[in-house]
């Protein structure tokens, strides 16, 4: 074969890099704008097409509504996006950032670069990277392979750069990039590499610790000027979203220098004031976030069966890597020093140009060999196979994440398939439960990831955490969002909870729970103060106890009094992902990395059933509290019987993979399960019969990952919260 130019695209959630690879064997990052990362963000410029990068970012300013941040997160969806009044095909949205790049391949080579080896995230199934590869060819390209990030990855590191890893050694792939965490477990093997498990978090990168960096400068400039820092956070003009622009990207600069300097300033548009800010702050504010993605490593590595102290090698991948402290903390949870190089977010690109290094392992190039990552000073503390040599199942990823911070406002079509034309193509259709009609009715939410829905228990509200800092509250019967979202006040809305029907409990970051009366907006009695990072909330019917899911603890609260009654250890030292209390408030149901626990409210501390058979992602009790419902992490849902801990069924394949979303009806009649795995393209919410547990009685189908859904208190509707907010509802038909 005569040797020709060929392109490594990374094309990445929030930014997209390119490695040029010469005839000769050379290799070279693509600039853009001086810059060798290319913001994947696209903008349809009224009269002017589609924009890409920072272009698309400037007319983002004034033009919010015509821009989309983030097109991977929209690829397996089959509806156009919405930007202005241009419906676009998200095959254009990734055809337009590929073209962005095969122009800026032949202005460097001088001659027209046709070759490219695109990568993806390894658990994409064939319909999401065949959508990759119909945008290349929309955009001149032609895919020569799509190969899964953590394999390209890993590829780098020994056939690029010469990294040792021996033949059958493990190592992790730790890939933070601005938008999104994965991490990877892979075995050399002698033609390449193995990948045994993946754990993700899909919102969660280095646009949340710039989040959390932000949050940190108003607790002292809101106290000063509330309103000029609110211009700042929830930017209504053009020249307060300039403003907004130009202070999340010198936070950002900011957080980089201070991986090479220990101190740096961060200058505050509209208050035209620096602010110093130094490495320790910097560490203090971000640990909670690295502290989750080295746990969801952890998970990786115990998901693949890695014994503890078997992990030859951990791969810095991705921009936000370079952050001292994620090595910090690596370095001590695995007991080897990270491997890193100076520009860890042309990693995957490049790692996509070479083959797969056999055994034994080749020369080193002449490039910078990498040096282990040194610890800083100490501070306060779908599943489808391709290539058995390049991958393996994917492990389904975790559901809790933070949402990263929007920095203008921001428009994302959502898009809800109709269920009686999608589902018998689909071959998934509805069971024998076919009499009643579900209406949809989409509730414009805006363009972020709805992390929570819960109704309140007279079924009238709904509130919708999108995971920012504010919280919305929705009219059922008029669909219609009552007044402006409620600012909570406690950093990035982590979980929702009503109360009863007038009080609504919102956890934040910022390691507190506040009880708010939903019609005026006002706090009810003093903040609940629980410790880093609440995941999750369960009130009683009453509204006087509150669960708070906190690490690998439960904890009860009176909410009235705003004491703290219990402290409820789920053993195992693994997180805590869901509660829920029975109806009367008698029990209290936990699920978590370790499995499931039961507590009897009146005996004490200790568990009166626990089952650690495996992973629980979500719980939900049956309504009259003699049956609770797990979701695993194997494609099934689990129910017990809570007066003897016995399984009483599984609810085979409830989905391809992790179940993280359980819910039983008002009538114990039906179950719910949601999860993360998609079928062709789409994503099924089923409903079952729980006596009956062959099949589901009925399958909704969506075009986003439902990662919350809920029955209304009647029963009337279904809530499914992802890229948006869908109400079934149910009418006899």
């Amino acid at each position: 074969m005569t040797p020709r130019f060929r392109l490594g695209i990374d094309f990445g959630t929030s930014n997209t890099t390119a490695v040029l690879a010469w005839p000769d064997g050379r290799a070279r990052p693509l600039l853009f704008e001086g810059s060798p990362v290319l913001p994947s963000g696209v903008c349809a410029d009224p009269g002017a097409g589609l924009s890409t990068g920072r272009d698309a970012r400037h007319t983002a300013r004034s033009r919010p509504d015509c821009f989309e941040p983030a097109p991977k997160r929209l690829v397996g969806a089959s509806t156009p996006v919405l930007l202005g009044d241009v419906e676009v095909p998200v095959a254009d949205l990734v055809a337009a950032v590929f073209a962005r790049v095969r122009d800026e391949a032949g202005r460097v080579a001088g001659t027209p670069v046709t070759a490219a080896v695109l990568t993806c995230p390894a658990g994409w199934g064939p319909p999401r990277r065949d959508l990759l590869a119909t945008a290349a060819s929309r955009a001149g390209l032609v895919v020569e392979e799509v190969v899964p990030e953590p394999v390209a990855a890993a590829g780098y590191f020994i056939g690029t750069q010469g990294a040792w890893l021996a033949e059958g050694a493990c190592a992790v792939v730790y890939d933070f990039g601005a938008g999104t965490f994965d991490a990877s477990v892979v075995r050399r093997t002698r033609d390449g590499f193995a990948l045994l498990a993946v754990e993700g978090l899909a919102e969660t990168g280095g646009a949340d610790i710039d989040a959390a960096v932000v949050a940190g400068l108003g607790e002292s400039l809101a106290a000063r000027d509330a309103a000029t820092w609110r211009r700042l956070t929830v930017p209504a003009s053009s020249a307060d979203r300039r403003a907004a622009w130009q202070l999340w990207e010198d936070v950002r600069t900011a957080k980089e220098m201070l991986s090479r300097a220990p101190r740096t300033s961060v200058y505050v548009p509209l208050f035209e004031q620096d602010l110093p800010l130094g490495r320790e702050e910097l560490e203090r504010l971000a640990t909670p976030l690295v502290a989750r993605t080295v746990a969801a490593a952890r998970a990786a590595v115990d998901a693949a069966g890695v014994p503890a102290g078997a992990v030859a090698a951990v791969f810095l991948v991705g921009g936000a890597s370079r952050l001292p402290l994620a090595a910090t903390l690596l370095h001590r949870e695995f007991g080897v020093a990270p491997t890193v190089v100076e520009q860890p977010e042309l990693v995957v690109a490049e790692g996509a140009l070479g083959p797969l290094p056999r055994m034994p392992t080749p020369a080193p190039a002449s490039a910078p060999h990498p040096v282990p990552a040194q610890d800083p000073a100490p501070h306060p503390p779908p599943v489808d196979e391709v290539a058995p040599e390049r991958t393996a199942p994917r492990v389904p990823r975790r559901r809790r994440a933070l949402a990263a911070l929007a920095l203008a406002g921001l428009v994302v079509a959502v898009a809800v398939l109709a269920v009686p034309r999608l589902l018998p193509a689909l071959g998934i259709g509805g069971g024998p439960d076919t009499s009643t009609v579900l209406r949809q009715h989409v509730l414009a939410t805006g363009g972020r990831v709805v992390r929570d829905v819960e109704f309140s228990p007279d079924g009238k509200l709904l509130a919708v955490n999108d995971g920012d800092q504010t919280v919305q509250i929705w009219d059922v019967g008029k669909r219609l969002q009552l007044g402006s979202s409620l600012v909570a006040g406690v950093g990035t809305v982590t979980a929702v909870a009503f109360v009863d029907g007038a009080r609504l409990a919102v956890a934040g970051d910022r390691g507190e729970v506040r009880i708010w009366n939903v019609s005026d907006r006002t706090q009810f009695a003093r903040p609940l103060t629980v410790g880093a990072n609440p995941g999750a909330l369960a009130s009683t019917v009453d509204g006087q106890r509150l669960a708070v899911a906190v690490g690998d603890e439960v904890q009860v609260w009176d909410v009235a009094a705003g004491l703290r009654t219990s402290r409820l250890a789920a053993a195992g030292g693994k997180s805590v992902l869901a509660v829920d209390f029975n109806h009367d408030g008698t029990a209290l149901a936990a699920a978590g990395f370790d499995g499931l626990w039961l507590w009897d409210s009146s005996a004490g501390r200790d568990p009166t059933f626990t089952d650690h058979s495996g992973p629980a992602h979500a719980v939900a009790f049956s309504p009259d509290g003699r049956t609770v419902v797990t979701g695993s992490d194997t494609g099934g849902a689990l129910l017990w019987d809570t007066r003897t801990g016995r399984r009483q069924a599984t609810l085979a394949e409830a989905q391809p993979g992790e179940v993280p979303v359980v819910d039983f009806s008002p009538d114990g009649e039906r179950v719910l399960t949601a999860g993360f795995g998609p079928v062709f393209t789409a994503y099924p919410v089923r409903i079952w019969d729980p006596t009956a547990p062959g099949a589901a009685q009925r399958t909704l189908a969506l075009t986003f990952e439902p990662r919350s859904a809920r029955f209304s208190p009647d029963g009337r509707y279904i809530a499914v919260g992802g890229n948006g907010v869908v109400l079934f509802e149910q009418e006899p038909g």
